[in-house]
């Protein structure tokens, strides 16, 4: 620096106004400064070097645009508050890309809870409860009780036990028994979905297979 040039650097123009104050001062001290061609990697199409022929001082010039305010600083005060710029970007960057990784394992623990909370261990009361007319805990127990409960050989009777009686009498021709899961009306006065579970059973009166069938309007 020297009295040719700026005797101040700026790190950021406040205002439009500020940078139109300070282009007529670069303006008059034009005679002084002389605009080079840099090859800076810093550098782009925004950002000027100028050099002072009188103490060989080379200035950066970033121009203000929008969010960006630019600044007017020595190339070793540039390249560094260039630096440090870049480094609180990577830092708010990977601020970002942690807290998304934070909600992203959140999202995923509160869909295992919910796929945890929607399966309950069977419960013989439990099974027959109703509010409205709807089974309440049917659905969810379908799981324990088809997996530990309902043993191919488990006897027509042990089923009624568990289970109480069925929705249909014993299908002859069938020979299932049904049980609802869920039905859902929606907003319609008939059914818009069913979960059934039916158990077929033997001539010797025990559990051969069962299966769910799931109907849904179309």
């Amino acid at each position: 620096m020297c009295e040719k040039c700026f005797d101040k650097e700026i790190f950021k123009f406040e205002s439009e106004s500020d940078f139109i104050a300070f282009e007529k001062s670069l303006n008059q001290k034009a005679k002084f400064l002389k605009l080079i061609n840099s090859k800076h990697e810093y550098l782009n199409d925004f950002h000027y070097t100028y050099t002072c022929e009188n103490c060989k001082q080379n200035w950066w010039l970033s121009i203000p645009d929008n969010a960006w305010r630019g600044y007017f600083l020595t190339e070793k005060n540039a390249e560094d508050h260039i630096k440090n710029i870049r480094s609180s970007d990577k830092k708010k960057k990977n601020g970002c890309l942690i807290l998304l990784a934070f909600f992203f394992i959140i999202v995923m623990i509160s869909l295992m809870n919910s796929c945890v909370g929607s399966s309950q261990k069977f419960d013989k009361i439990k099974w027959n409860e109703r509010e409205d007319g709807f089974y309440l805990y049917r659905e969810e127990m379908i799981g324990d009780l088809t997996e530990n409960y309902l043993k191919k050989g488990t006897t027509y009777k042990k089923i009624i036990s568990l289970l109480g009686a069925p929705q249909n009498l014993n299908d002859e021709i069938e020979r299932t028994i049904s049980y609802e899961l869920m039905t859902d009306y929606g907003w319609d006065i008939d059914p818009v979905e069913v979960k059934t579970l039916k158990i077929k059973i033997s001539k010797d009166s025990t559990q051969n297979s069962f299966k769910i069938e799931h109907w849904k309007k179309q």
